[in-house]
């Protein structure tokens, strides 16, 4: 088992890590305002939809019926929209229990391997003997899909290498006290999902572990690491997001083994 070091945090970095106590309540205020709002979008857009659907039965082909097929594509992505909102607002709600975390990451692999841009090359590096986990399978499939997405969209234009890494490691005191999330000092699963692509820089990261909705892609919402906070967070787990200046992101998750 590795003992980790301090991952090369100044001071500085160590000294603007969030309290953990006061994010976990701002992100739970947010999660409870998004999935109340996502509730009252669904009745909307189920009206939308439905009405714009009688609407092409009854018009003939022509510009009118573009129009609406239009429309129903714009209501289509207000459904995507509510659903990451209920992701958000239902991330907190898990069923743990132990398992081996090998069979997730390599489903996980086969998953995204054939969806990659050709540009992009993923490697999977899993130690041997890896403990179990008690964790909620959906859930952490869930969180590990997010930072992966992540990892693929900051390769996705200059290409790039996305690595996926997992063994055992002993966290003390003072290391939980640089990690999101809720752990304790002890054993853990540290799964990284690491990327060669340009990198987050420190005002960013910063805004990252305050703001809940803060995203750095203009196509996002910052509805992703959110979810995956609390996820973890209700896990009893932790989580790190590191970007050392020469470029590149590590996301290193870290889940409580079972003894």
């Amino acid at each position: 088992m590795r003992v980790l070091g301090a991952r090369g945090q100044t001071v500085s970095e160590r000294n603007a890590m969030p309290d953990n106590v006061a994010l976990a309540q701002r992100v739970e205020d947010i999660a409870r305002v998004a999935g109340r709002l996502a509730h009252d979008f669904d009745n909307v857009l189920t009206g939308i939809i439905g009405f714009t659907e009688l609407a092409q039965a009854a018009v003939p082909s022509g510009a009118a019926r573009q129009h609406l097929a239009e429309l129903q594509n714009v209501g289509q992505q207000g459904v995507a929209l509510t659903k990451r909102l209920h992701q958000l607002s239902r991330a907190s709600s898990i069923s743990p229990r132990p398992m081996p975390i090998t069979s997730l990451l390599a489903d996980m692999e086969r998953r995204y391997r054939t969806a990659l841009p050709t540009n992009v090359t993923l490697e999977y590096r899993p130690a041997n003997g890896l403990p179990r986990v008690r964790i909620d399978s959906d859930a952490i499939r869930q969180a590990l899909d997010e930072l992966l997405a992540n990892a693929i969209e900051a390769c996705y234009s200059a290409g790039g290498l996305i690595t996926v890494e997992a063994e055992c490691v002993a966290l003390s005191a003072l290391e939980i006290g640089c990690l999101l999330g809720h752990p304790d000092a002890g054993e853990y699963l540290c799964v990284t999902i690491a990327d060669t692509g340009p990198g987050v820089s420190a005002q960013a990261r910063a805004r990252v572990l305050v703001e809940a909705c803060f995203t750095t892609k203009p196509r996002h919402r910052g509805l992703g690491l959110p979810i995956v906070y609390r996820i973890l967070h209700a896990h009893g787990a932790g989580w790190s997001l590191d970007s050392p200046s020469g470029g590149g992101t590590a996301a290193r998750v870290y889940l409580p083994v079972v003894p």
